[in-house]
């Protein structure tokens, strides 16, 4: 059986844990736009608990329950309002908060069309009049998009501690532009093996901006300081 990811959240957090990049952008904007924060895609808080180490407010909402239960383990005490539900139709109090935030391929989720108006709508229903929207998507990687697997040939199951064989698997569909990422873990005592999926829609950075002028977004600046990633801040035209 496959599952997402999100599913295994401490896989996820192992797979993860050396990006740091993001967060400290995140942060620098965070301290010049000021809050409340609304994140989107909170995920297990990478980003989060870092702005509500800031002082800033912040609020979560995420579709996974497994990511959200990571993020309130973690949270030892420090208050952030947290929200099960689907970014794309989620409704909060309106026009509360002065910067809305998806980071880390949130955006990338959103395969279809009608799910992308879905989500800008929410954006625009939290946003104040002089709120900014940020977010980041990584850049396509030729070779991820050319198919392959990648090894790691011995690694402990960051929850289980079994000992297991680690195999990524890409593939891409070119018509739809989402790039599929398998991730397979083998346990070398039983030979059971685990998989777990990621589909994130590929972005080419002249595809975004011309998205976000179509959907009635201003970009107002743009950076590569997450490295592989393109970071976009918004606000509406």
């Amino acid at each position: 059986m496959t599952r997402e990811l999100y599913e295994e959240s401490a896989l996820y957090g192992m797979l993860f844990r050396e990006r740091t990049a993001d967060v400290a952008w995140y942060r620098q904007l965070a301290a010049a736009r000021g809050g409340p924060v609304l994140e989107l895609g909170v995920g297990s808080g990478r980003v989060a608990l870092a702005l509500v180490d800031d002082g800033h407010e912040v609020v979560g909402v995420d579709r996974s329950a497994s990511m959200l239960d990571a993020l309130r383990a973690r949270r030892d005490g420090r208050a952030i309002a947290l929200h099960e539900a689907d970014m794309r139709d989620v409704r909060l109090d309106a026009g509360r908060f002065a910067l809305v935030i998806c980071p880390f391929n949130g955006f990338a989720h959103l395969h279809e069309p009608a799910d992308r108006d879905a989500f800008f709508e929410t954006v625009r229903h939290h946003l104040r009049p002089d709120g900014r929207f940020a977010f980041d998507v990584t850049i396509p990687d030729p070779a991820q998009l050319a198919g392959g697997t990648s090894f790691v040939p011995r690694m402990e199951h960051p929850r289980t501690g079994a000992v297991c064989r680690m195999q990524e698997i890409f593939r891409y569909d070119g018509g739809r532009e989402v790039l599929t990422i398998t991730t397979e873990l083998t346990e070398r005592a039983t030979g059971d093996v685990h998989r777990y999926e990621l589909a994130l829609r590929q972005w080419h950075p002249p595809q975004t901006e011309q998205l976000l002028s179509r959907c009635g977004w201003t970009v107002e600046s743009r950076s590569a300081a997450i490295g592989d990633s393109l970071a976009y801040v918004c606000r509406v035209s």
